[in-house]
């Protein structure tokens, strides 16, 4: 049981296809032909290279196809599944059209196609959640979810958040613990070595001697402290 991607976007890939559906590639070896084999599967997406809508998808598409290989397998036992990007200029017209026909009538289109026949179209917004719920969820559809399903956004998220997790735990070792019975008395002693210090700096500030007021001229003042005391203190202070 495995899942199969083909980009076919030119006659030659176009013909590999071709050769592994004839070669039984959806059945586990057997050919297709015959009332005991499986239904043949394959998700489509029709595409061209000009359709400016197909190029705004393609990352969302990319994702929902990286999304099924690791999260799904085909339900069917001995069965593969295909997922097909068919450019419409290049590769469609080298497709067995008994494996996707040209059931399309604009690009994108995305298609559930069983046994060459169109079964179900996706509508609606192309999204990755939308564009995989409908895969998933689809009523022929062949897959069944094998593991929890995570956004591939959200696991890279997940990975970063583990390599930050190592630095953050040596941060909070570095920090003294409320727990240590040290560390209040740490607190207490910084606390009044602040309060020292403010003191300090009080007692170092002395007062303006009478000669260095008369010294100092008002209609040049140096510094904010002299434009206050020549706009507020002069008079009080002769």
């Amino acid at each position: 049981m495995s899942i199969t991607v083909f980009n076919i976007e030119s006659a030659a890939s176009a013909q590999e296809f071709n050769q592994y559906m004839m070669n039984g590639g959806l059945n586990g070896g057997k050919h297709s032909s015959g009332s005991g084999n499986k239904k043949q599967h394959i998700i489509t997406k029709y595409y061209s290279n000009g359709c400016p809508h197909c190029v705004h998808m393609n990352e969302d598409w990319n994702k929902v196809i990286s999304t099924i290989m690791n999260n799904y397998t085909p339900e069917l036992p001995n069965h593969n599944l295909v997922m097909a990007n068919v450019d419409v200029d290049n590769g469609i017209s080298s497709c067995d059209k008994k494996y996707i026909p040209d059931s399309y009538e604009y690009v994108p289109t995305i298609a559930i196609i069983v046994d060459g026949k169109k079964v179900s179209e996706f509508q609606g917004e192309r999204t990755f959640q939308n564009m995989l719920n409908w895969v998933v969820s689809n009523e022929v559809s062949p897959l069944k979810k094998i593991k929890q399903f995570q956004d591939p956004d959200q696991v890279q998220n997940q990975d970063q958040d583990k390599k930050l997790k190592p630095i953050v735990m040596r941060l909070r070792l570095m920090k003294p613990s409320i727990m240590n019975g040290g560390s209040n008395s740490n607190r207490n002693n910084s606390h009044s070595n602040n309060r020292n210090n403010k003191n300090q700096k009080t007692q170092k500030r002395k007062k303006w001697s009478l000669r260095y007021k008369r010294s100092i001229n008002c209609r040049r003042p140096r510094g904010f402290s002299q434009k206050q005391y020549c706009k507020w203190g002069r008079k009080s202070n002769k």
